[in-house]
């Protein structure tokens, strides 16, 4: 089944999709696919476009997107704080140092990442309803 073809509004399937990539590139890893199904319930919107939102963050695009979101949330903090691992000799307490340097910036990336792909993802998928509704009738 195509998203275009399902039979809500326009606006909602496009919603949902948007709300759904929004979920896939936050930060709540493993969270991702009940969050949408609580949205879904919550809004009362259909699961699908959510659900299939949600998934452009897989295990073949985890470290692109999430990479890219540190490196947006470092411009955005203005952060000069480098990943510093010395893999020799690597201890409990390193581990913690690297956690809160990279923790905000990885935080405020992801959010604003979602807020900027979901802004895009409504528009396109409510382009791709609008000519395909207009083709198919």
């Amino acid at each position: 089944m195509l998203i275009v073809s399902l039979d809500r509004p326009p606006f909602v399937i496009s919603i949902s999709s948007a709300i759904g990539v929004m979920i896939g590139v936050s930060p709540y890893i493993g969270l991702h696919t009940v969050i949408a199904v609580g949205a879904s319930y919550i809004f009362r919107l259909p699961l699908y476009p959510l659900i299939l939102g949600t998934y452009i963050n897989n295990p073949l695009t985890l470290v692109i997107i999430y990479g890219f979101c540190y490196k947006v949330g470092k411009f955005f903090l203005q952060s000069k704080a480098e990943l510093s691992i010395n893999w020799q000799n690597l201890s409990y307490m390193d581990f913690w140092v690297n956690l809160k340097t990279f923790f905000w910036p990885f935080f405020v990336g992801t959010h604003i990442m979602a807020l900027f792909a979901g802004f895009i993802t409504f528009f396109f998928i409510y382009a791709a309803i609008k000519i395909y509704k207009k083709n198919s009738d």
